[in-house]
């Protein structure tokens, strides 16, 4: 935790293993439809203590995550703004390919 490169190396490893990137929806009001046009980050975890470690690592290069919360036995980071969520791939450069193509489809969107 004390080296930023080895600190950012762990998040980018545990993001390309047990990380996901999704479409997130937005409805405006009753009978709107769903607008599907921001990108989440998401880490899942049963360990919340390393849940926050990442979170800290993050919050120290600058990038905000939202409320740490519980599912089921899992502890859940999410990354919804959508500079953050840039800011998270420009930063941890995650190696994932799958991650990276779906990153990449809503940038071109």
């Amino acid at each position: 935790m004390s080296k930023k490169e080895l600190a950012l190396a762990c998040v980018r490893g545990i993001f390309d293993t047990d990380g996901s990137v999704y479409k997130r929806y937005s409805k405006k009001y009753k009978n709107h439809s769903r607008l599907y046009d921001h990108n989440v980050i998401q880490i899942k975890m049963n360990s919340r203590k390393v849940i926050k470690q990442i979170a800290s690592i993050l919050k120290e290069n600058c990038i905000q995550v939202n409320r740490i919360i519980k599912e089921k036995e899992c502890s859940v980071l999410r990354i919804t703004k959508q500079q953050d969520v840039d800011r998270f791939f420009c930063v941890i450069e995650p190696h994932n390919n799958y991650h990276l193509e779906r990153y990449q489809r809503k940038i071109k969107n």
